[in-house]
């Protein structure tokens, strides 16, 4: 009779992905609370894709781009901080998905929400890549000043 070993690939790959979920969650909750480093568990070279058509949607190739090019435009535009409601976080070894609800006040008045799934490779307890898919014709008309689409209710 053959014997094989233990499996132990597998153990490794939920552990890692157990880290990385807990790293992406305690990240989260923090800035929920308040927490304005939420962007640090970024690896300074993380690629961050914005997916989708248009000007918004576009690759930025390091942690600094994505601050100044992908967030920071936005976050220019609230007069209170974006807060995150997590919805799920769901992990398979390097690969962490967050889906999650955001809404902050806007400095003209509107109230900006949007909706959020993230996909996020990690090594080392740092995000790598990341892609981003959201509501792109909200962003956009937040950051042009437009009126805002209103928020589906259920």
């Amino acid at each position: 009779m053959a014997s094989f070993p233990p499996n132990t690939g597998t153990a490794r790959t939920t552990d890692t992905a157990e880290t990385n979920k807990a790293i992406v969650r305690r990240a989260f909750e923090e800035w929920a609370n308040g927490g304005t480093r939420f962007f640090d568990i970024l690896d300074d070279k993380a690629k961050w894709t914005i997916a989708g058509s248009g000007t918004s949607a576009q690759t930025f190739h390091d942690r600094n781009a994505f601050l100044a090019g992908g967030y920071g435009p936005i976050a220019d535009r609230f007069a209170t901080p974006m807060k995150p409601e997590v919805l799920g976080i769901y992990a398979d070894g390097d690969e962490v998905i967050i889906r999650w609800d955001g809404a902050a006040e806007m400095k003209d008045g509107q109230t900006y929400r949007n909706s959020y799934a993230w996909f996020f490779r990690m090594r080392s307890g740092k995000v790598i890549e990341a892609t981003a898919f959201l509501d792109l014709p909200t962003y956009d008309a937040a950051l042009d000043g437009k009126p805002l689409p209103p928020w589906p209710t259920i």
